[in-house]
């Protein structure tokens, strides 16, 4: 009977305990609007070190202070194709750009320090179309989605004359090797 009445009692008491139902609400902090022309948001990042957030929006990325939503800087790309993603790990960010004009050409990666925003080293040659990358959890490696198309520009209709497959490549951050 003991026994009962204690479990009994150790059932009762997360239900009398249980808290109060919060409700979630959130606040606009801001809105950026981009200047330079043809420019998107595609994918943001955030960079701890300099408290900025990275947009990339294919003619390049623009650096906007966390806090205020001001352009810090426009980091124009398009020497190197179209920027489709980016990522951040401890003060690097590696920029995913596809080949232009013909995005069915093998793409590259370019690393830029978050401090300075400059390039650091020669661009990481990788698949066609790269879409999507991210850091390991500890920053040692790159992974980068290579997504491919069988179309020569955005928009344009697919043609099956020359499709590259998709692929994923890993780069070693340090060596900057795949």
């Amino acid at each position: 009977m003991t026994r009962y009445v204690l479990m009994t009692m150790l059932l009762a008491v997360p239900l009398a305990a249980a808290p109060a139902k919060h409700s979630l609400s959130f606040t606009k902090l801001w809105t950026h609007g981009h200047r330079a022309e043809g420019q998107v948001s595609e994918i943001p990042a955030f960079d701890h070190k300099t408290s900025t957030i990275w947009v990339a929006g294919v003619v390049g990325v623009d650096v906007l202070d966390a806090a205020t939503g001001t352009l810090v800087e426009h980091i124009d790309v398009t020497g190197y194709g179209l920027v489709n993603s980016v990522a951040i790990h401890n003060g690097l960010a590696a920029l995913a750009i596809e080949a232009a004009p013909d995005r069915r050409l093998p793409g590259v990666v370019v690393f830029y320090d978050t401090r300075t925003r400059q390039p650091i080293g020669d661009p990481v040659t990788v698949g066609a179309l790269p879409d999507m990358l991210t850091f390991t959890h500890d920053g040692s490696r790159l992974l980068v989605a290579n997504e491919a198309t069988p179309n020569p520009i955005a928009d344009a209709p697919y043609t099956l004359t020359q499709d590259p497959p998709g692929t994923v490549s890993i780069i070693d951050v340090e060596t900057r090797t795949v």
